[in-house]
């Protein structure tokens, strides 16, 4: 609709009230015959139009206030049902319920339409500006966002006592802050959340004001009986997402007895086959940089050798992910086994983990020599078992390389077997994610399955502004927890991101007793993790912080860090 109707929607109130007036006068008139009938029931018809046109109107004049769709019904109704009532003492009419039933249905066919404010970009300026602005950009895809400029189509100004939004110039609508809040920092972000809410006409995210990377993280620091009011009202986060936060936060605490006081050893291989279209993490094509595969080799196990002697706690874990650990060669991967178990104490490990990844260049020789060096868990991931998919995203594998991956580290004996898959990807609808789920629970070995949500990124090829384009997959998402909880999958780690499909999450799901320690001590923070490897973290967890810090990315100023080092090849 025109953006006029909403900047002046307050000159639409008067009119409203003309309308009804309008009607109620014509319905307290005798019965006029006319001396003329068009078609049987022409009168319903006439009566849904008067009640259409009131319920355009009323829609427009009360676009900005809350819940006015069931205001407007409930109104609607009463006024209806008197008026109908009023009907048999009129000369020549009665009450008749089909009138009453077709002067409803303009009022309940607006549950069903929205009606968002069209508008580019959007801009928050004033008292904490950084935070609001994190959180508009968090929550809402393709718009452009700013700060402390004033100059959007739509223009949001906080300040302690109010909080002004204006369209096109034009003030939409101002809110007081209550000056009872301490936090008046969260009220106003709780106001923009409705308040932009309101504007788009539906509900932007089911993680409310939510945003951040390990939303169960508020968990810990709410109490017990408190915790379901305060995120569904504070938060404003829907009842299901903080069901699987508790169910998350559980795992969360018995995996923290097993770890805490130890490290995790996250071991990053730069390099992929390829180079999918929506990846945005630290990896390059083998191919176009093998020149940089042996220097790396070499300059990661120097990495190993001196940091791992100098850990402050003994390994409990270990995760070699990247990129595609599958892209090291057999004589590296053994080597690097070597390395690894000369300099920690191998019995003590709970977990170690390879994330194989890409189907199409698996072997029966690594997955045995995975398997003869205490490797339990392994991750193979088609992403979607439908070929057109996979060539459009830029991988190489096609569905029967991964079911013969499979067939692999099934046969091998490996404990645990993880799946990743992505519903969001480009030109894939919830028949494509049915298949690719149905497939996979059919599957034996696969006691893991994690379920991503697409996430443009600034690092992908895939442009940042696909995330507009992208279709919702919430429906598939409700479905996949369904059919997993059906088959005893149940979630254990979840963790979100920016512009993330639908404002949904990555959740990973297992079968009870094959839940990854790793992940879970990664996502919630539980004990260190030390990374190796180009573009790997270490976090450091003392009492009051995470301290974290990052290797190079790019692969020649890896290398060269590590040149310093004084350890042994």
């Amino acid at each position: 609709m025109s953006p006029m109707l909403w900047r002046y929607n307050k000159f639409f109130v008067p009119v409203f009230f003309v309308c009804l007036i309008a009607i109620g006068t014509v319905s307290k008139l005798p019965d006029l015959n006319l001396g003329f009938q068009l078609f049987r029931g022409q009168d319903k018809l006439f009566h849904f139009l008067e009640y259409a046109l009131l319920a355009f109107v009323g829609n427009i004049a009360f676009r900005f206030i809350s819940r006015r769709r069931i205001k407007l019904f409930l109104f609607a109704l009463l006024f209806i049902a008197l008026d109908e009532l009023f009907q048999g003492y009129i000369p020549g009419r009665n009450p008749d319920f089909w009138d009453g039933v077709a002067g409803v249905l303009p009022f309940a066919a607006l549950f069903f339409l929205r009606f968002p404010l069209p508008y580019t970009s959007l801009d928050v300026t004033g008292y904490e500006e950084n935070k609001a602005f994190e959180l508009a950009r968090s929550v809402i895809p393709g718009k452009t966002f700013t700060h402390g400029t004033r100059k959007g189509d739509i223009t949001v100004i906080l300040t302690e006592e109010h909080v002004t939004y204006t369209y096109l110039g034009r003030t939409l609508f101002i809110h007081n802050v209550d000056q009872k809040w301490t936090d008046r920092g969260h009220f106003i972000k709780r106001d923009l959340y409705d308040s932009l809410c309101l504007i788009h006409d539906k509900v932007l995210s089911p993680w409310g004001l939510l945003f951040q990377t390990r939303p169960h993280k508020v968990m810990k620091y709410l109490p017990e009986e408190e915790r379901f009011s305060t995120l569904q009202t504070l938060f404003r986060v829907m009842p299901e997402k903080i069901a699987l936060m508790e169910d998350v936060y559980d795992v969360e605490k018995k995996v923290k007895e097993q770890v805490e006081k130890t490290t995790g050893l996250y071991i990053g291989i730069p390099f992929c086959p390829s180079k999918c279209s929506y990846c945005s993490f630290t990896s390059y094509s083998k191919v176009k940089f093998n020149r940089y595969y042996e220097p790396f080799v070499r300059a990661l196990f120097k990495e190993l050798q001196f940091r791992l002697p100098r850990l402050a706690a003994p390994v409990s874990m270990i995760y070699i992910g990247g990129g595609t650990p599958f892209t090291l060669e057999d004589d590296d991967m053994k080597r690097l086994f070597e390395i690894l178990f000369t300099l920690i104490d191998k019995s003590r490990l709970l977990e170690f983990t390879v994330e194989a990844g890409r189907p199409e260049i698996f072997t029966e020789k690594k997955c045995s020599l995975l398997r003869e060096n205490g490797v339990g868990r392994i991750a193979v991931n088609p992403q979607t078992l439908h070929t057109s998919t996979l060539r459009r995203i830029g991988r190489q594998s096609t569905p029967e390389d991964f079911f013969r991956a499979y067939e692999m580290a099934f046969s091998a004996g490996f404990e645990t077997i993880n799946a990743d898959i992505i519903f969001g990807l480009p030109g894939e609808m919830i028949s494509h994610h049915k298949k690719t789920l149905k497939a996979l629970l059919s599957l034996e070995g696969i006691n893991n399955i994690t379920l991503h949500a697409l996430a443009p990124k600034k690092g992908a090829v895939m442009p940042m502004n696909e995330s507009k384009n992208i279709k919702s997959p919430e429906k598939s998402f409700d479905y996949a927890e369904k059919a997993l909880k059906q088959n005893y999958f149940f979630p254990y780690y979840l963790y979100k991101q920016r512009h993330i499909a639908g404002n949904l999450e990555n959740i990973g799901y297992s079968r009870k007793g094959k839940e990854s320690l790793y992940n879970v001590a990664m996502i919630g923070e539980l004990c260190d993790i030390a990374g190796f490897g180009a573009g790997a973290s270490t976090k450091i967890i003392d009492e009051k912080r995470v301290n974290t810090s990052k290797n190079a990315k790019d692969l020649a100023l890896y290398i060269k860090s590590v040149e310093g080092m004084n350890g042994k090849n």
